[in-house]
């Protein structure tokens, strides 16, 4: 606009290149209006089946995942209650998959590691033997920043390592 103005006052434009830039930073406007609407889903009707499809889908999928997988895997939340576990973190724990068990009651010393862990205490040794005898490498991760969410636990079994090769 600046340099419209610029070139109409010194005589070497005419009016329409006013017009010209007016359309295109009017353009340049509603190009980044509608970006700004889509991106917040505001002209999606409330009840668009898609996305809770899509998220129903993706969660039979990470389900699966977790149950194929050759470790031990237990997601709790906030409150240290089990969310979802595979099988071999129930085996492994003695646990049935009872929504929002407690962890105290599946593995009273992975609820210790656990709330060590929410501390963030600099001592924490991850390994830990369940009653059954075995011995465990727990992995942590966090949902939140904060370590308030609640977690992620990868259970690694070591008891096949301690015991060496077959012969």
């Amino acid at each position: 606009m600046f340099e419209q103005g610029f070139a109409t006052w010194t005589g070497a434009g005419g009016a329409q290149g006013f017009v010209q830039a007016g359309l295109l930073a009017v353009g340049f406007f509603m190009v980044a209006s509608l970006s700004h609407v889509l991106a917040r889903g505001t002209w999606l009707p409330p009840n668009w089946p898609v996305k809770e499809q899509e998220a129903a889908n993706l969660e039979k999928v990470n389900a699966r995942v977790i149950q194929d997988l050759p470790y031990g895997v237990v997601v709790v939340d906030g409150q240290d209650r089990l969310l979802q576990s595979n099988g071999q973190a129930s085996v492994w724990l003695d646990c049935g998959v009872a929504p929002h068990a407690d962890l105290r009651h599946c593995s009273p010393r992975l609820a210790e590691l656990l709330a060590a862990w929410k501390r963030r205490d600099p001592n924490l040794d991850t390994l830990f033997k369940s009653p059954q005898g075995r011995h465990f490498r727990a992995r942590l991760i966090e949902l939140d920043a904060e370590r308030r969410e609640g977690a992620v636990i990868v259970l690694e079994d070591l008891s096949e390592l301690e015991q060496g090769p077959a012969v």
